[in-house]
């Protein structure tokens, strides 16, 4: 159990820093995009604020303003996240897996 539970923790931190900066930059996108619309809605002149214009633009943008650390942002309490929980969910399957293997053989 104590295997299963390193190679998901493992997986899960691995599969975090792999996907994080991906994710960062749907969260900026998103934040964009949320910001206008409350602007929009709301009572005052329209001033929207287009910081990134694409995907590909914000990436270059936060590289360029922050470093690729910009794209790591906030990573540490994710990733502590991650490995707990993938290293959690791969031991309790095997646990899991073992007993119903042992149930079924009796």
């Amino acid at each position: 159990m104590a295997i299963s539970a390193g190679s998901g923790a493992i997986a899960g931190g691995v599969s975090k820093l792999l996907m994080y900066p991906l994710d960062t930059i749907k969260k900026r996108l998103q934040a964009q995009v949320l910001q206008n619309t409350m602007y929009s809605t709301s009572h005052l002149p329209s001033t929207a604020i287009v910081k990134y214009s694409s995907f590909i633009n914000c990436i270059a943008t936060v590289i360029t303003e922050e470093g690729v650390r910009g794209l790591y942002k906030g990573i540490v309490p994710t990733l502590i996240k991650s490995v707990a929980t993938t290293a959690v969910t791969f031991a309790t399957f095997e646990a899991t897996k073992s007993l119903i293997t042992k149930v079924e053989s009796h």
